[in-house]
């Protein structure tokens, strides 16, 4: 075999493992990256814009995370929802931080509160449920974060 065509096998290979990966989610899916914390991405192509005021929880009996939904001007507790962040999120478990690394914002740990786009999805909305142990998927569902919508804190409750 020839040089050219040994690196356009290699090509070829690497494309083809690159578009299979197992952290990517498919178009319009989920997936789940890592194993502690487990964090659900999506790859959706559509999304509502609501505002969601969160804070991040992680659950270290289970690995995953949570958000709870805060009432935007009281900012009290809601529900707890399994987030569904975009694909560019990856967890992170570093010097006893554990969390997600968002792009453009940094890390948000366990305690963090946050807004961002989004909206609330049910099972029922997504092709696959993401294979997660029970307590890692609360009876409130999911909430989907949209791309490029977090921002770190909780909003200014003389703006909402």
């Amino acid at each position: 075999m020839t040089g050219f065509w040994k690196l356009s096998l290699l090509a070829a290979t690497a494309v083809a493992l690159t578009a299979c990966s197992p952290g990517s989610p498919p178009r319009d899916g989920t997936a789940v990256l890592g194993d502690d914390p487990r964090v659900i991405v999506h790859d959706f192509s559509f999304g509502q814009d609501m505002l969601l005021v969160l804070t991040l929880e992680y659950v270290p009996e289970h690995g995953c995370l949570l958000v709870h939904t805060n009432d935007a001007e009281t900012g009290e507790p809601v529900e707890v929802l399994a987030p569904i962040w975009p694909s560019d999120v990856e967890p992170l478990h570093e010097d006893g931080r554990i969390g997600v690394t968002v792009p453009e914002v940094g890390a948000l740990v366990d305690g963090d509160a946050f807004t961002s786009g989004g909206s609330h999805t049910d099972a029922s909305d997504l092709n696959e449920v993401p294979d997660l142990p029970g307590e890692c998927l609360p009876e409130g569902g999911f909430v989907t974060i949209n791309q490029g919508s977090v921002e770190r804190g909780a909003p200014d409750p003389d703006l909402v």
